[in-house]
């Protein structure tokens, strides 16, 4: 297997949170491209990541692989790239090896580092069958800036759509705050099966998923009473990131 990443700024994003939802990952490398599902360990976050073969200068296998590796080892790796490397990644199978090559577009010089791969129990997630009524859409940067206000002031963060607008709300001690969010103020697009809907996430988890944002231009946002809420973002030149939050009793 060969894999060649042009942009590897974007790998230390997807790499960085990873280590926010889970310890170990698993990995699918098909025609399809790359594909991660993680769950994490407490049952509350759900990962899937989607790397299609337009997201590499080369793809190179000889038949679908699939393998588990260390997200803050990789992370670490992946942090001593430059703006000016191409990142290779191919696997060594007789030893267990995920081999990661950077080599510097104007020097030349090439650093190799290797991970430990594993093999065995290697199990593909299924993502939730729920059907979510509420769907908006706006720009990463300003999902990015209510999660940044939401940390400051409580834990458990509640959405509410009515009459054609999400309220973000929380309560802390001494402390409140509320975003209101309608088409154009500033959401792309709106849109709802339902008159009403209600869910209380943790700030926490919604937190793991700004790196992400950082990578993005877009994202899509679905939720519904007393459900999950999926987040997607879109990656420019690399792939699609879903986050799946549980709800908060």
């Amino acid at each position: 297997m060969r894999l060649v990443l042009p942009k590897v700024n974007k790998f230390k994003n997807i790499t960085q949170v990873l280590t926010k939802i889970v310890d170990v990952t698993p990995l699918f490398i098909n025609e399809m491209g790359v594909t991660i599902k993680s769950l994490s360990d407490d049952k509350t976050t759900m990962l899937v990541l989607r790397l299609p073969p337009e997201a590499f200068e080369t793809v190179e296998f000889e038949e679908p692989l699939a393998f588990k590796v260390g997200t803050k080892e990789l992370h670490r790796i992946a942090r001593r790239g430059t703006r000016n490397d191409i990142l290779e990644l191919s696997v060594d199978r007789e030893n267990r090896i995920l081999k990661l090559e950077f080599r510097d577009r104007k020097t030349d010089i090439v650093r190799t580092f290797e991970v430990p791969i594993s093999f065995e129990g290697v199990e593909e997630l299924s993502e939730p069958k729920v059907d979510l009524p509420v769907r908006s859409e706006m720009l990463a940067s300003d999902f990015k800036d209510i999660i940044s206000d939401a940390k400051l002031v409580g834990e458990e963060l509640e959405m509410l759509y009515k009459d054609n607008t999400i309220y973000v709300r929380l309560e802390g001690a001494g402390r409140s705050y509320e975003a209101v969010l309608r088409e154009n103020e500033p959401l792309l697009s709106i849109s709802s099966t339902v008159d009403e809907a209600r869910a209380k996430y943790g700030v926490d988890l919604l937190a793991a998923t700004v790196r992400a944002a950082s990578a993005s231009t877009t994202m899509t946002l679905h939720f519904g009473t007393a459900l999950p809420i999926r987040i997607a973002f879109e990656m420019p030149e690399v792939g699609t990131l879903v986050y799946w939050v549980a709800p908060r009793a």
